[in-house]
């Protein structure tokens, strides 16, 4: 691997605990089959988070979400975090993430606070900033639910603390793996 550009570089991604798996696997598949296959994996995700998230929306409406998708498709600006574009000719991290994400806010939405939690952390595996944006949103999401719950107010309380958890069990891959190469801490 050491003739290899991409895999050489794999040492200077410390916090990105999935480059670590694609640097394996691409001893394996070639680097260009590798990348086409991750960039229709990740259109598949980031389109089928827009039409879960179209559906909740819309409330189980088909004609919506397609709607929603054909907008998405194409409209030329579609913009996120950082003015990138929502979708582009190639794999890229940010892409993959925002669509996980999709589906983290389609699952809060309807009322699965916990598992969108969960889904954030595992999208914060892929873009640490993107994963823990949408888990504070959550958190700020799930405050005012517990606040406005009423007489349910512990059973709110006791969903966000559990989702919070979770949110620190499933993005800590990352965090363990960034912190683990931080040159200091050998020394």
């Amino acid at each position: 691997l050491q003739n290899d550009l991409v895999a050489s570089q794999v040492a200077y991604y410390g916090r990105a605990g999935w480059v670590h798996v694609l640097a394996f696997i691409r001893q394996f598949v070639p680097a260009a089959e590798l990348m086409l296959g991750l960039y229709y994996v990740m259109l598949f995700v980031l389109l089928g988070g827009m039409y879960f998230l179209g559906l909740t929306v819309s409330r189980g409406d088909d004609r919506a979400a397609v709607l929603g998708l054909a907008l998405l498709m194409f409209y030329p600006h579609t913009y996120m975090l950082g003015q990138s574009a929502l979708i582009g000719p190639h794999f890229y991290e940010s892409w993959f993430s925002a669509g996980v994400l999709l589906y983290a806010v389609a699952l809060a939405l309807r009322g699965r606070l916990v598992w969108a939690f969960v889904v954030s952390g595992v999208a914060s595996n892929l873009h640490f900033l993107q994963g823990a944006q949408l888990a504070g949103l959550l958190t700020v999401f799930g405050a005012w639910n517990t606040v406005m719950s009423g007489a349910a107010r512990r059973s709110a309380l006791l969903r966000l603390l559990g989702g919070m958890l979770a949110y620190a069990v499933t993005a800590s891959p990352d965090q363990v793996a960034g912190f683990m190469t931080f040159s200091w801490l050998a020394t």
